[in-house]
């Protein structure tokens, strides 16, 4: 089992990892939204993702995540923490920063709700 960790760092050190894994944790350290369908060159057409808010299987699944995510934050990034492998498997950890579009607010433990519109003044 290979093991990678950094702690409070901007740029996570692939250095231990599988060419596999590191080409992973890239992506998702610079990704931008026209990236998002590269998914379909990281992961297995049945690959299982799974976060804090999702739990999917398959890329067109997981691109939706990310694309959901480039429409309803500001300034999304992942600063990773740790990742291990062992064989196929991976498994990493990472910081998710954001910030939200003015017309969606957060409930921090279930989802994003948007704000009703105001009513015009005729």
């Amino acid at each position: 089992m290979h093991h990678t960790s950094v702690v409070n760092s901007e740029h996570f050190s692939t250095d231990h990892c599988s060419t596999d894994l590191a080409k992973i944790i890239n992506f998702y350290q610079n990704l931008r939204p026209v990236d998002v369908i590269e998914i379909d060159v990281l992961y297995h057409p049945e690959a299982y993702f799974k976060d804090p808010f999702n739990a999917v299987t398959g890329t067109p699944a997981i691109k939706k995540i990310f694309e959901h995510m480039f429409q309803t934050t500001k300034s999304p990034r992942f600063v990773f923490i740790d990742a291990l492998e062992q064989g196929e498997q991976a498994f990493v950890t990472w910081q998710f920063l954001f910030e939200l579009y003015e017309k969606y607010t957060a409930d921090l433990f279930t989802e994003v709700k948007t704000k009703k519109p105001r009513k015009s003044k005729e």
